[in-house]
């Protein structure tokens, strides 16, 4: 008995029990804890870390402050940090259990902790004492000043005399908040708990959610009583549609999900091509829990994608739209498309706290597993922060290439802390570089293959340009070949389902038309409709507009950026005077078309068709005809059609800052632009489009002129009895927005030479920096516009729509394929009529789709 109580003392560290034996015990190891006893600092981090026999306690400190992050007591110690080491007498490594042994906390001893520290921690609601802790902790901790040309001190010196004893909570925060903006990081992110408020400066946003953005704007702009919630719910369709377009893609029961049906973590399957896809939207939550068990799970998950996979002819890896989290996962991922281990990238935080020591990331190859067939990574500007670290991991791998657009840019990990009084401050602290020692932090990881990312016109048919392009690149067909006898019969159902009288319908690839449809009537007599048949063109004609104002900006030194007042007898009221041609042809000008009906008038005598059509005397009639009084009567108070909606009434819109779809700032533009041109020695902007590009582009049945002779009877169902009438032969007074008059065989040339940097063939017949311009989106500018272009992206486009037709022309940049539609007849508002053309895109694209 003795002997045993004995033992157990021992094990306990006692000596001497029930012995007499006087030789010396050996003292007990100190634990790891123990040896750590002292002072650490984590440089590059603001962090410093003090252990006794009590515990371990880890403050964030600055010049002025010095906070408590963690506080961890000596019995609780095993379960908080992971592998805890002291690789040398002055370092101390550990890893804590929640975020796994990727996350690693390297501190270095120092003497003592900061005196700020030793004097007490600093928790205060005084605002002066928040703005200095605030603007010391950036000052300290934040690595791009210079890479962001933000000057900080000049922040300092122009927000401090801003804030003193009696500043509120909601005014400091509001400083704040314009004290970072300048920096545009996504990363730098301050929070408010009890003021319930939040905020991140805006960086980059890609092209889906700027679409979203602006489809807001526009909603609360038509409804400022929108509410959060309906907004949400705008914002979840786009997604939605985005999401479901990419399982159009994967044949059914070849792969699976992972996550919400909303918004999947992981989609994967294989295409009717037998190309590989593997969608990852974000790098956290596929646990519900934190980064050790989403690993667990991508453990257990990945080996069953890669077996359903193997079999493919390559594969698509899908993060165009993935809001980052946690960097091992995508190390994960990435491990079973190599079979060797390779640097994936290195990172230093690096600022003027001091340097960390700069840590490697590899790429493990996981066991057997190992995909070793094409692989192309879809990248955008929704690719942020984790997204980017695995774009970096997988651009070391050899057999991938990166397309789409270039990435968020916001690659450090967000540096958490507090402020005195509560708020959360986090900021950006650390550089990475990928295995070539290249830095992309604000730039974003550029692709290999610039295409975008996103588009409506995509999501009309069903396409996203980066997957076209990899199934293209495989030597896959994008849709399955179909007749042109099932194409025709097609068509005709949908234009018979819908009453329109004529049809003429050009399919174009790599400039050659490669189907025709001509249809019905062009008039009383029973003319029928051919290839080349001028149809009045509604706002396609706009598009005219917009490459005649690019040729004017190249050859003849027109400054489009100018304000179009400087080419105009009247003046334009409130912030419009500032709108320049640019403005106008975004339809961001804030010129709105409130009054636009009463601009139509019969051929024959001037009186009002608005007000025949439609039985109303709302309209002055007849109508004034003359384009520059015209304009005056309706933009000029006093006019006869002034009313103030007829400028965009918002206490805030400024030129470029929301589009509104104007035909009125149309006409104001072309009447500008001849003024432009009479100086220039043009008869005017109809003399000059006959010159500069429709005698170029061979196109010999198009025409301002709108009595041109053989041109297709305007019809439509006048009394609501579905039958087709003529209607009277008409204009608009603005004519540049809507009344040429062209053939589907003419419009054909002008997209090809559209689509091909100003040529036809090997002819070079259009300036191709005049096309290159008018085709261009001025990201500065609300929506996506070129000059009177619909740029969408790689989609080029206008539809059109007046009482008897319905028009549009669309081309592809990307896959080389363009469609011509021309039509008359329908319901006269148009939104059958608008319809069918939908339905009809749909059926010829597929059909282009599959030669």
């Amino acid at each position: 008995m003795l002997r045993l109580f004995c033992l157990s003392a021992i094990a306990l560290g006692l000596a001497g029990c029930g012995s007499d034996n006087k030789k010396p015990v050996r003292p007990v190891e100190p634990t790891v804890y123990q040896q750590a006893q002292g002072a650490w600092v984590q440089k590059g981090y603001g962090r410093y870390l003090q252990a006794d026999s009590q515990g371990l306690r880890i403050f964030e400190a600055n010049q002025v402050g010095c906070l408590p992050l963690m506080n961890v007591p000596m019995a609780q110690a095993d379960n908080t940090f992971g592998d805890f080491s002291l690789p040398g007498a002055n370092r101390l490594e550990f890893d804590l259990i929640e975020y796994g042994p990727y996350y690693r906390f390297l501190f270095e001893r120092v003497d003592s902790l900061p005196s700020v520290c030793a004097d007490g921690t600093d928790e205060s609601q005084d605002p002066v004492a928040n703005f200095e802790y605030f603007w010391h902790k950036f000052n300290e901790l934040y690595a791009f000043f210079a890479l962001r040309e933000v000057d900080w001190q000049a922040i300092y010196d122009r927000y401090r005399p801003l804030v003193n004893a009696s500043t509120t909570d909601e005014q400091l925060f509001d400083i704040f908040t314009q004290m970072v903006e300048p920096l545009k990081d996504g990363h730098v992110v301050l929070s408010a708990q009890t003021l319930d408020k939040e905020y991140a400066p805006t960086s980059k946003t890609g092209q889906l959610f700027k679409q979203i953005g602006q489809a807001q704007v526009s909603a609360f702009m038509d409804d400022p009583s929108i509410s959060k919630a309906q907004l949400d719910a705008l914002q979840e369709l786009y997604i939605n549609e985005y999401i479901q377009r990419i399982r159009s893609y994967i044949v059914a029961d070849s792969g699976g999900e992972l996550g919400d049906s909303g918004m999947p973590g992981m989609i994967w399957g294989k295409t009717a091509q037998n190309v590989a896809i593997l969608v990852v939207t974000r790098m956290y939550g596929f646990s519900g829990k934190g980064a050790p068990e989403d690993l667990a799970v991508l453990d257990e998950i990945m080996p069953e994608i890669m077996a359903d996979l193997a079999d493919t002819k390559g594969m698509i890896v899908d993060i165009r739209l993935n809001d980052g989290g946690f960097d091992p996962l995508g190390l994960k991922i990435a491990s079973y498309l190599t079979n060797e281990r390779r640097l994936a990238f290195t990172k230093q935080a690096r600022n003027k706290h001091g340097n960390s020591p700069v840590g490697e990331f590899f790429i493990e190859p996981d066991g057997d597993i190992f995909y070793n067939k094409p692989v192309y990574l879809l990248v955008s500007e929704d690719t942020v922060s984790a997204g980017e670290t695995f774009t970096l991991a997988m651009s070391a791998l050899p057999q991938v290439t990166l397309v789409g657009q270039s990435t968020w840019g916001g690659l450090s990990d967000k540096l958490p802390g507090s402020l005195p009084n509560g708020w959360d401050a986090e900021l950006s602290h650390e550089f990475y570089w990928d295995h070539l020692g290249r830095h992309f932090e604000k730039s974003g990881i550029p692709p290999d293959v610039y295409l975008p990312t996103y588009s409506l016109s995509g999501a009309q048919f069903g396409r996203f340009s980066s997957y076209d392009y990899v199934l293209t690149q495989l030597g896959g067909k994008l849709a399955p070949a179909s007749s042109e006898s099932e194409l025709d019969n097609n068509i005709e159902t949908i234009l018979a389902d819908v009453n329109l009288v004529g049809a003429s319908i050009a399919a174009i690839k790599q400039g050659q038309i490669v189907w025709q449809g001509n249809y019905g009537q062009a008039d009383d007599s029973g003319r029928p409709v051919t290839l080349d048949t001028p149809f009045k063109l509604a706002s396609v004609s706009k598009t005219f507009l917009g490459t005649a104002l690019a040729h004017a900006q190249h050859e003849l030194e027109l400054d489009l950026s100018a304000p179009v007042q400087n080419w105009l007898d009247f003046p334009l009221q409130g912030i419009s005077q500032q709108a320049s041609f640019a403005h106008l042809a975004s339809h961001t000008s804030g010129i709105t078309d409130a009054s636009y009906l009463c601009a139509y008038y019969a051929l024959d005598d001037s009186r009002s068709l608005y007000n025949e059509l439609y039985a109303s005397d709302s309209c002055p009639d007849p109508v004034e005809t003359d384009l520059g009084r015209f304009l005056k009567s309706y933009l000029v108070p006093g006019g006869v059609l002034y009313q103030q909606d007829n400028y965009l009434q918002h206490p805030t819109f400024e030129p470029g800052m929301f589009s509104e779809y104007s035909n009125l700032a149309t006409g104001l533009a072309s009447y500008a632009f001849g003024h432009f041109l009479h100086q220039q020695g043009y008869v005017d902007y109809f003399d000059y489009t006959q010159q500069r590009l429709f005698t170029p582009l061979g196109m010999h049945n198009t025409s301002w002129d709108p009595a041109l002779p053989d041109q297709a009877t305007l019809y439509g169902d006048l009394d609501g009895d579905g039958v087709n009438e003529p209607i009277p032969q008409y204009s608009g007074v603005t004519s540049a927005d809507g009344e040429l008059r062209s053939s589907a065989r003419d419009l054909s040339r002008y997209l090809d030479a559209m689509m091909h940097q100003g040529k036809l063939g090997e002819q070079q017949v259009l300036n191709a920096n005049a096309v290159k311009s008018a085709l261009t989106d001025n990201p500065a500018l609300f929506g996506q516009h070129g000059l009177f272009w619909e740029v969408d992206g790689s989609y080029i486009r206008h539809s059109g729509g007046d009482p008897g037709v319905s028009t549009e022309i669309i081309g592809d940049l990307q896959n080389d394929i363009a469609l011509v539609i021309l039509t008359t007849g329908g319901d006269l508002e148009g939104d059958a009529s608008a319809q069918a053309l939908v339905t009809i895109e749909q059926a010829v694209w597929q059909y282009l789709l599959g030669l």
